[in-house]
């Protein structure tokens, strides 16, 4: 018998003893070719210590950014900034209007992505030729920008303005 023969009938007769332990482990076997995986890299943002501390919001700024919003986008976004019903399911030629409060993920984007959302609006048109989010950059000056993104982060919990404050940070 050759040694090739041999090395061959001991790797196989290895891999079914390891086969049978994992079994009897109640661990799955594992199968000759994994499976490919796409998985999506996340950067992770570090939570807010002592030297990151989280601002206070001008209670001025959270009224007027509160008028501003009922007026320009409570309309779409809901007056309790919920959003539409299942904004979040994909739908051909539908873009529905996500929460704005905790529910939703504008905490997920720095200022500087908020602020070009509202100005520039949202890129994409329905069925019937309608732009999915409006621009703003005609209708709304800088600091009545900043008095909704001020309004909008007043409904945030803790955590997520956190968050919020390190994404918009310089990097």
């Amino acid at each position: 018998m050759s040694l090739l023969v041999i090395f061959h009938r001991t790797k196989s007769v290895a891999m079914g003893l390891s086969m049978c332990l994992l079994a009897a482990c109640g661990a799955a076997t594992p199968s000759p070719t994994p499976p490919r995986q796409t998985v999506p890299i996340v950067t992770p943002v570090p939570v807010a210590t002592a030297s990151v501390p989280l601002p206070p919001l001008d209670v001025r700024q959270v009224s007027r950014g509160n008028q501003l919003y009922a007026l320009h986008c409570a309309t779409c976004h809901g007056a309790q900034l919920q959003g539409q019903p299942n904004w979040a399911t994909p739908t051909v030629n539908v873009v529905l209007a996500p929460p704005l409060n905790d529910a939703g993920h504008a905490w997920d984007h720095s200022d500087a992505e908020l602020r070009r959302s509202i100005l520039r609006g949202s890129v994409g048109k329905d069925a019937a030729g309608n732009q999915f989010m409006p621009a703003f950059v005609d209708k709304l000056r800088m600091d009545e920008v900043e008095a909704l993104l001020v309004f909008m982060k007043s409904t945030w919990n803790t955590q997520h303005r956190v968050r919020q404050l390190m994404l918009s940070q310089p990097r």
